[in-house]
């Protein structure tokens, strides 16, 4: 599975510890825009935003993937657990969101139920 990821590469980070080990591909990018542009032109199976990485606005993020990359599976990862926000962002698109600090299992049986079939 090819997961892009928002913010800076931190290979410590549990999150891309969790995806490495499970064999999939981590890309990390920086910024709304780009992410934006990463995701229309690399297909990931998988976008993981942050919604505490730095210049990242995670409603248009998965605004913007689900509509134009509708095979490309969106989850969130928060701090936040207010429940208006967690709606807003299930309601921009998100399909699953885990609330930091992420525990391994959590991430690996939500990745498993994304997994694409075929």
């Amino acid at each position: 599975m090819r997961a892009l990821l928002t913010g800076t590469s931190a290979p410590e980070s549990p999150v891309e510890h969790s995806l490495s080990q499970a064999g999939h591909t981590c890309e990390h990018v920086s910024g709304t825009n780009d992410f934006i542009a990463r995701c229309e032109h690399h297909n990931p199976d998988v976008v993981l935003v942050d919604t505490e990485a730095p210049n990242v606005d995670a409603i248009l993020i998965l605004k913007s993937v689900t509509e134009t990359s509708p095979g490309t599976h969106r989850v969130v990862i928060s701090a936040n657990d207010d429940d208006r926000v967690v709606q807003s962002l299930f309601k921009a698109g998100a399909e699953a969101y885990l609330l930091k600090p992420v525990r391994e299992l959590d991430l690996q049986n939500v990745l498993r139920k994304l997994r694409p079939t075929g």
